[in-house]
Formats: structure tokens, C-alpha cells, sequence
């Protein structure tokens, strides 16, 4: 059977983020490099749901390690016992970033050492503003270091500090013809097992919270 899995999805997409009843947390969010080839491997969609049906830190880590990628994305994968990682995916190669002082932030570029001498992070030219995002949340939740609390954790990710182009991005049309913008904001406690999201946070957030009793909530 496996876990059982609480998940964020869009239009077509089996899993975007989530976390399942066994502790396993997981984020993802946009990367792009030259090597993005979107064909003969295997979609990020899949593999993040893959990554929830796992039951423990090590295998949810080898889905990705053992995955053949089709296009770039970032993965931070996090576990009930206490650990964390983030995993910069490209078609070619895998780079990973530990915790610093028990915390780990990421945004829209390549941020590990290795990954920025080897790959062109193309992304940047649609997302300049993740270079100042990454910093501001991480200095938001550093202040609190060891007294983090959901509240601390709202107020970070609200920060409109260059609106639209915010960590609150409000709706925007990118390079690309798309409109950008922050969808939802979701905060997982994968030790209580419980998930809050806000959609449309940069309307005004309102929380709604969930967890594995009430799957009629969903």
C-alpha cells in the first residue's frame, strides 16, 4: 500500500509538493540550465511523486539520485526524524546543499558551489529577483534560529519587498507570456503530521489546515 500522501497539485501534474504519514516532506521549485531537454527521460512531476510514496529519508533521497531527469528543478526533501537536504537536479548531474545552523532556503537559482562553476543557470533571466528572494527569507527566519514558529514562517514568506516581483509575487506576466505568481503558500509540520495552505496569499493570506484524519477536507 505505502504511505499515505497529502499533496499540492496544478493543472496536470500528479504532485507538486507535500508530505506523506511516514514524516517525508517535500518542496520543489523552478531551475533552468542549458542542459534542460524535456525529452527521452523522465518527467519531475513523476519523480516528485515518487519521492512520497517512500517511507524513509534514504530511499526518498535515491528516487532522485536514481531518477533520469528531463529538465532542471530544485528538491528540498525534509523527514520527521530531523533531516533535511536540497537537491539541485539537472538532466546531466545532482548537487546537493546540507543545513547551516539547522535551516536550509532556496528560491529560483542554482545556489551550491558545484553548480555554479558547471552549470549556466539560465533561469535567472526570467527570475532575477531570486537572487534577493533567497536572501530575505533567510535572514526573516534567522533572526528566530532555534525559536522558529508557523507565525515567524508566515510573516517571512508575506515579505512584498520589491512587489511583484516579491517573495509574495503578485500576479505578473514573465518573459515567457505566462503570468507569475506566488499560487499558494504552504507550511508543512511533517512531526504533527499537519500541512497549512493559503492561496492567493498575495490577496491576503488565510490559512486552511490539514491533515491525514480529514481526507474529506481535500
Amino acid at each position: 500500500m505505502g504511505p499515505k500522501i497529502m499533496t499540492h497539485t496544478e493543472a496536470g501534474n500528479l504532485a507538486r509538493c507535500g508530505m506523506n504519514d511516514a514524516g517525508i516532506g517535500l518542496t520543489g521549485n523552478f531551475l533552468r540550465c542549458e542542459l534542460d531537454a524535456f525529452r527521452g527521460r523522465v518527467p519531475i512531476p513523476f519523480v516528485r511523486r515518487h519521492i512520497l510514496e517512500q517511507e524513509n529519508f534514504s530511499q526518498a533521497v535515491g528516487t532522485v539520485l536514481n531518477s533520469e531527469l528531463s529538465f532542471s528543478t530544485n528538491l528540498m526533501i525534509s523527514d520527521a526524524g530531523g533531516e533535511a537536504i536540497d537537491l539541485e537536479t539537472t538532466p546531466a548531474e545532482v548537487f546537493w546543499m546540507q543545513p547551516e545552523n539547522q535551516m536550509l532556503v532556496h528560491a529560483n537559482h542554482f545556489l551550491t558551489d558545484a553548480a555554479r562553476a558547471k552549470v549556466q543557470d539560465t533561469g535567472l533571466r526570467e527570475t532575477p529577483c531570486s537572487l534577493y528572494r533567497v536572501t530575505r527569507t533567510k535572514a526573516a527566519l534567522s533572526q528566530f534560529h532555534g525559536e522558529l514558529t508557523l507565525d515567524h514562517m508566515k510573516r517571512a514568506f508575506a515579505d512584498k519587498y520589491g512587489a511583484p516581483y516579491s517573495v509574495c509575487a503578485e500576479p505578473v506576466a514573465c518573459a515567457r507570456g505566462a503570468v507569475y505568481s506566488t499560487v499558494a503558500t504552504i507550511l508543512m509540520d511533517t512531526t504533527d503530521r499537519k500541512m497549512f495552505v493559503a492561496s492567493g496569499p498575495y490577496k491576503g493570506a488565510t490559512y486552511q489546515e490539514y491533515d491525514f484524519e480529514r481526507p474529506s477536507d481535500f
